[in-house]
């Protein structure tokens, strides 16, 4: 009988990258799988890591989700996905290290685009559409198809309202003398977007999804009026808290309790993370950062220190805030990560997102 748990490792890509909720037996599959793709039996994901340069540091739910799963479905998204299965499943050095290649390439290709699309997204969302729509709805010929719903997602972040990304669709081969736009739709917390679509579905041709996401086709003469059904659909159903972005806190704690042995190793215990079980966020009053440093593009490193211990953190886009945390105190919302690098441990504090102290702050 074959050993099943082998291809564990494989079944915990599927799992976390297709966002099926990480509870119940799906978090004993990703735990299981997180030990199998740990012992780096696999020749082609272990060079895949390589690119990555994770150095013997342990691989996390969250680097399938950010690091692994981007690059296997990047080759599917702007080319062939046989790439990635090739990768997967061979037992060739020299295919392993030829494949994990071609995946980074296509990765990179796949990030030029789709910084290329939000680009163009972000130029046709005027100050009046933002004022006087809850929905964003845009097209454009030539957009490439297979990352419209990664943009669409940064879009929803972006202007938190559900967007819906359209291009033309490829070429008639049944030469319909109707022309069909082809897309992708991304939604917020709050708002099903599969039943705003459904109830403009007279003038689809076909579409599909979920509560969060959308795939559709319609007429291009069409556009137009859905994007006004659309709108109005979400207008009447969007409640008053999906109007601003939300930030849940789980648990307000104080530095002692932050650097308390025992409460970071039932923290871990939680893991792994993921759909339908998130990292809890913490918050911290009244702190003060030290060791700033801009790092990357705009990224923010720092240390916080207590009387029991110091942990670093890094905060993702904060990097421009370095004069303002000088010297002044703040709150913290931020998730902690448990970082391995050649065979050491560390915690490491993931900042989420900030503001100045004061007695009745509440984040928002």
């Amino acid at each position: 009988m074959p050993n099943l748990k082998s291809y564990m490792d494989l079944v915990a890509i599927g799992t976390v990258a297709d966002q099926v909720p990480v509870t119940g037996c799906n978090r004993i599959i990703v735990r299981a799988g997180l030990e199998i793709l740990n012992m780096a039996g696999r020749i082609g994901l272990r060079q895949l890591l390589d690119w990555n340069k994770f150095n013997g540091r342990s691989v996390s739910a969250e680097d399938i989700a950010f690091r692994l799963a981007p690059r296997i479905n990047a080759v599917g998204r702007i080319g062939s996905a046989i790439t990635a299965v090739k990768l997967m499943t061979t037992n060739s050095q020299k295919e392993a290290k030829q494949f994990a290649r071609e995946l980074e390439e296509a990765n990179n290709v796949r990030k030029n685009i789709e910084a290329n699309i939000f680009s163009d997204a972000v130029q046709m969302v005027s100050k009046e559409t933002l004022e006087s729509a809850k929905s964003l709805v845009l097209y454009k010929n030539d957009w490439h198809q297979g990352v419209l719903g990664i943009v669409a997602s940064r879009l929803c972040d972006q202007y938190h309202r559900p967007v819906i990304l359209l291009t033309d669709c490829g070429p008639n081969v049944l030469n319909d003398p109707v022309k069909l736009v082809k897309g992708s739709g991304r939604s917020i917390e709050g708002v099903d977007i599969h039943e705003a679509v459904t109830s403009c579905q007279d003038m689809l041709h076909r579409y599909g999804g979920h509560s969060g996401a959308v795939g559709l086709t319609l007429p291009l003469v069409n556009i137009e009026s859905f994007r006004y059904q659309f709108d109005e659909f979400v207008k009447d159903h969007a409640s008053k808290q999906t109007s601003t972005p939300r930030l849940l806190i789980d648990l307000q704690i104080t530095p002692s309790e932050l650097f308390d042995q025992e409460f970071l190793a039932v923290y871990n215990a939680l893991s792994p993370f993921g759909n339908g079980n998130p990292e809890p966020v913490f918050c911290l009053r009244s702190q003060k950062l030290s060791n700033l440093r801009q790092v990357g593009s705009n990224h923010l490193r720092f240390s916080l220190m207590a009387a029991n211990g110091m942990m670093n953190g890094i905060g993702f886009g904060f990097g421009g805030l370095i004069e303002l945390l000088h010297n002044n105190l703040f709150d913290l919302a931020f998730s902690l990560r448990l970082n391995s690098y050649l065979g050491q441990e560390k915690w490491e504090i993931h900042l989420v997102d900030l503001q100045p102290s004061a007695p009745d702050n509440l984040f928002s």
